[in-house]
This record gives C-alpha cells, sequence and structure tokens, in this order.
C-alpha cells in the first residue's frame, strides 16, 4: 500500500535497485530482509512483478523482429498477440481496459506503439496481481491522457494494498 520514486540520471543503479528488490543481486555487506517474504515463506520473485525499462521476455522480444516491421501488416501477423502475451484472466482484463487496451487484445505485439506496447507489459504484470510492482520510466512514451489514466490506476491498485516503486 506504498509507492516509492527514484529518481537518477542513466547509469546510476536504478535498474541494478530493481533487481536486488527481487533478490537478483548478492549483498556485498549487511542484511537484507523481506518481512512479507519471511511472513508468507515465499520468495520476493514470487511476489513482485518487475516491468523493465525493456522487455526481454521468451514471450515476446522486440528483437526478434526488424523495426519497421509494425508498417508492414502483411509481415506484422507473425508473434504473439496482446492477449497471448498477457494471459487470460480477470485481472488482465481489468488491467488491459485500465490502460486502454482491451480493445486491441488481438493485435500482434509487433504492431504497437512504443507506448502501447508499455502498457500491454505493465498489464501483463498487474494481470498476475502481485503485492508489489517495480517499473521503470513507466510513463515514457504515453501521451498526457494515457499518463494520467495509468497513474489514476496505479494509484488505485496501491489503495488496494499494491506496494509500488518506479525508477524514473
Amino acid at each position: 500500500g506504498t509507492a516509492w520514486w527514484v529518481e537518477g540520471p542513466a547509469g546510476c543503479g536504478k535498474t541494478s535497485l530493481c533487481e536486488s528488490l527481487l533478490g537478483h543481486h548478492i549483498t556485498q555487506a549487511g542484511v537484507r530482509r523481506w518481512p512479507l517474504a519471511e511472513e508468507t515463506k515465499r520468495e520476493p520473485w514470487q511476489m513482485l512483478r518487475l516491468v523493465p525499462w525493456q522487455e526481454n521476455s521468451r514471450l515476446f522480444r522486440l528483437g526478434d523482429y526488424f523495426h519497421q516491421q509494425r508498417w508492414h501488416a502483411a509481415e506484422s501477423l507473425e508473434g504473439p498477440t496482446v492477449l497471448e502475451f498477457c494471459g487470460e484472466n480477470r485481472a488482465v482484463f481489468a488491467a488491459l481496459e485500465a490502460v486502454d487496451l482491451f480493445g486491441r487484445m488481438n493485435q500482434p505485439m509487433v504492431t504497437l506503439s512504443s507506448g502501447q506496447m508499455r502498457r500491454a507489459r505493465l498489464a501483463r504484470a498487474l494481470g498476475e496481481e502481485p503485492v508489489g510492482l517495480i517499473v521503470e520510466e513507466p510513463f515514457a512514451g504515453l501521451d498526457n491522457a494515457q499518463r494520467r489514466r495509468l497513474e489514476d490506476y496505479l494509484k488505485a491498485r496501491v489503495a488496494g494494498g499494491m506496494g509500488l516503486v518506479i525508477t524514473g
């Protein structure tokens, strides 16, 4: 139910911080603890979702397609659709609606704009109903209306108990 904003110049370690919150880095000194993980007997990576700046999952990598492919309709029908990428459950449908992609769920991911791609990635993470969401630069590539819409949705999720860390 809390939100943090972490800001700094490129290369200052924001991504490393995000990965550390998931437990991906070894602690050099001191002790790190996740009280909620200890209480629920779950690992941090089981409760938290990271939406990094660049998608590089096995489900979809934009690098698997050529840069201009979204403008070549005949070739753009390959690859997963938004729904295939995000999954299919009540929480995904709510997230797709909240980020204004519900009407595009059958559209191939490769045909999305950069802002739509970011919103699809957020919907996928939110559809897993994480205890906490860690997201790098979620508002990049979004117009003002989409920023407000996403901000309102994230505020509602935090008010509902989800933790949030945003880097910018």
